[in-house]
C-alpha cells in the first residue's frame, strides 16, 4: 500500500563527513573544558587549609576553620566551660568538691584540631572527594581530647588516695598483769588509683557536673595464727631475780606471771571472730589462767639483805702521829669495801677491792711488821680493817680460803683471830655460800671504832657461831741490851717492850640454839717472839762532865 504524504517521514539530511568531525571536536572540547573546571575545583577543594564542612565539635560545625584558628578557639571555648564545672569526689570518709580547672586537666586543642583537619584528607582523590561529599549529608563529630598527665592532676589523685587509705591492722593480743585481751583487727582500704583516674577523665568529658565515688580495694585482715598465739600465751612463770650491775649496785629484774590456755578454748574465740556478722573492732577477754611465780618482785625486795649475819667492831686511837695516820688508813680501806655485794658463789679478795696502798690514794706512813721488825711503811693500820672483816666473816659462817696471821701479836683482837694482808703477798679471801646476795657494810665512828656488818638472807636464824682458841706453845720474850752512848753509864731505857711468841689453834663451834651441832679447827697461828729491847748507858759520868 502506498503511504500518504502525511505518512511519509521527511527525509533525513545526513551530515557531511566534515561537519560530523567538527561536531565531535566541539563536544570533546566541551567535555575537556568541563573536566578542567572539575579538576580546578577539585584541586581547590582538596588543597584547602580549612577544615571541611560537616566536621562537628560539641554540636558545632567547624567547617572553614584552619587548624591554628580551631586550636585557639577550642582552647578558649573549653577553658571557659571547665571553669564552670564542679566534680564531687566522695568516699565513706569524706566528700570533696573540686573545679575541673583546678584539677590540672586541660583541653588538647592541638590534637582535636589535627583530627578535625584530617577528616577528608586520607586516601586517593576520588576517595577524598567522596568523603567530603558525604560530610555534607552525614556530619562527623570529633571527640573531646584532654591533657591530664600533669603534676597537678597526679597530686590531686595522690591526695585522694591518701585520704582514702586505711592500713590493715592485724588482730593482736594485749597481755596485762591479770588479763589477756584479743583485739580484733581492722580491715584496710586503698583507692584504685587507675580506676579513679579513668572515672575523673570520663566525667570531665561529659562537660557537666558529676559525682564520683572513689573506687576502693578492700584489704582483708590476716587470719589469727593459732600456733604462734598458743606459744605466746602459754608461758611458764618467771621469778624475779637479782642482777648485780657493779661491785656496789644492783637491780631487781621483775617477775613474770605464767599463763595457760587450752587449744580448744582459743579455737572457740577464733571461730567467733571469724564468723561474726559485725566485723567492727572488738576487744575480747580471753579465758587465760594466770600462774604466780614462786618469787615476785616484792617478795625479793623484802628478802634481799633482810638479815644481819654478823657484825664485828674493833677500836683504835689517835693519841700519836703514828696512830693518827693509822686511823686515816683504816678509814680509806673501810670506805673502799663499804657496800660491796657478793653474789652466791662469788669470792671476796681484800687486795683486789682495796688495791695498792699508795700515797697517791691518800694512804699515810705508819708502823708495819717487816722482816721481824717494826718499821714505818705506807698503809700501816690496814691490817686492822682486814682483821675486823675476818672476824665478821667467821661469825657469819662463811668459808675462808686465804688468811694469814701477823708476824707478831696484835692488840685489837684475841690470839688466832687476826688476818694480816700485804698487797701482792698476803690476802684475805672468802666466799659467799649463803645462796643469796650478800652485802658488806663498813663504817668508822667518831669514837675511834671500826665496824663491819654482813647482811644476807638467813634461812637458819637459830644457828650461832662461837670461836675458841687453844694456846699450844708460849715463847716469852728475851731481853736484848743495846749500848747507848747517849746515856750515862748505869742508866737504862726500855725502847721496845717486846711480845710473847705463841702457837695458837683456832676452832669454830656451830650451835643450833643451845645444841652444839658442829666443830672444826680453822687454822694454826704462829706468832714470833719479839725481844724486849733495853738501851743502857755506856758513857761514864766523868766523861760527860769533862
Amino acid at each position: 500500500m502506498e503511504l500518504s504524504h502525511f505518512d511519509k517521514a521527511p527525509p533525513i539530511k545526513k551530515l557531511s563527513g566534515g561537519r560530523r568531525k567538527v561536531a565531535v571536536l566541539l563536544l570533546s572540547a566541551f567535555l575537556v573544558f568541563l573536566f578542567i573546571i572539575f579538576l580546578f575545583l577539585a584541586k581547590a577543594l582538596l588543597d584547602t587549609s580549612a577544615i571541611y564542612h560537616g566536621v562537628f565539635i560539641d554540636g558545632k560545625n567547624m567547617g572553614g576553620y584552619t587548624k591554628d584558628r580551631l586550636s585557639s578557639y577550642l582552647e578558649d571555648y573549653y577553658n571557659g566551660i571547665f571553669d564552670g564545672i564542679t566534680l564531687t569526689i566522695s568516699s565513706d570518709r569524706f566528700e570533696r568538691n573540686v573545679n575541673v580547672s583546678d584539677l590540672g586537666i586541660g583541653i588538647d586543642s592541638g590534637t582535636m584540631a589535627q583530627k578535625a583537619y584530617d577528616i577528608g584528607r586520607k586516601g586517593g582523590i576520588l576517595e577524598r572527594l567522596a568523603k567530603i561529599g558525604r560530610l555534607i549529608r552525614h556530619s562527623e563529630p570529633v571527640e573531646l581530647e584532654l591533657c591530664y598527665d600533669t603534676d597537678a592532676f597526679n597530686h590531686f589523685l595522690d591526695q585522694i588516695c591518701r585520704a582514702v587509705y586505711q592500713e590493715i591492722i592485724p588482730s593482736n593480743i594485749v597481755i596485762m598483769e591479770d588479763q589477756v585481751i584479743l583485739c580484733t583487727g581492722i580491715s584496710g582500704k586503698e583507692a584504685d588509683r587507675q580506676q579513679l583516674k579513668n572515672d575523673v577523665i570520663a566525667a570531665v568529658k561529659t562537660i557537666k557536673p558529676a559525682k564520683i565515688t572513689v573506687p576502693v580495694i578492700e584489704g582483708e585482715i590476716p587470719p589469727i595464727d593459732v600456733e604462734t598465739t598458743l606459744i605466746t600465751l602459754n608461758q611458764s612463770p618467771v621469778n624475779a631475780c637479782f642482777v648485780k650491775t657493779s661491785r656496789t649496785t644492783y637491780e631487781i629484774k621483775s617477775h613474770q606471771m605464767g599463763r595457760r590456755i587450752s587449744r580448744e578454748k582459743l579455737m572457740e574465740v577464733i571461730h567467733y571472730v571469724e564468723t561474726r556478722e559485725n566485723k567492727e573492732y572488738e576487744e575480747i577477754l580471753l579465758p587465760v589462767e594466770f600462774i604466780f611465780p614462786e618469787t615476785t618482785e616484792d617478795m625479793l625486795k623484802e628478802q634481799l639483805f633482810r638479815d644481819t649475819l654478823a657484825t664485828y667492831t674493833t677500836y683504835f686511837n689517835t693519841n700519836s702521829q703514828n696512830n693518827l695516820n693509822r686511823s686515816i688508813n683504816i678509814g680509806l680501806a673501810a670506805e673502799n669495801i663499804d657496800g660491796t655485794i657478793l653474789e652466791p658463789g662469788e669470792e671476796f679478795s681484800f687486795n683486789k677491792i682495796v688495791g695498792p696502798r699508795t700515797p697517791q690514794k691518800g694512804y699515810k706512813i705508819a708502823h708495819v711488821f717487816v722482816d721481824g721488825q717494826i718499821q714505818d711503811g705506807t698503809g700501816g693500820g690496814v691490817c686492822q680493817v682486814s682483821t675486823t672483816l675476818y672476824n665478821a666473816v667467821l661469825r657469819a659462817n662463811l668459808p675462808v680460803s686465804e688468811r694469814h696471821n701477823h708476824m707478831f701479836t696484835v692488840g685489837y683482837v684475841p690470839l688466832g683471830l687476826d688476818a694480816a694482808v700485804s698487797y701482792g703477798y698476803a690476802d684475805l679471801v672468802f666466799k659467799n655460800t649463803t645462796g643469796y646476795p650478800l652485802m658488806i657494810s663498813a663504817w668508822v665512828t667518831d669514837n675511834h671504832s671500826l665496824t663491819f656488818r654482813i647482811r644476807a638472807t638467813n634461812d637458819y636464824p637459830n644457828l650461832r657461831v662461837k670461836l675458841a682458841s687453844d694456846t699450844i706453845r708460849t715463847t716469852p720474850p728475851t731481853v736484848q741490851y743495846i749500848d747507848d752512848y747517849t746515856l750515862p753509864q748505869g742508866e737504862v731505857k726500855v725502847t721496845e717492850n717486846g711480845s710473847t711468841g705463841y702457837v695458837v689453834d683456832t676452832y669454830m663451834k656451830i650451835y643450833n640454839g643451845n645444841v652444839l651441832i658442829g666443830e672444826e679447827k680453822l687454822h694454826r697461828s704462829v706468832y714470833q717472839m719479839l725481844p724486849r729491847k733495853i738501851s743502857r748507858g755506856a758513857v761514864r759520868i766523868s766523861e760527860i762532865t769533862e
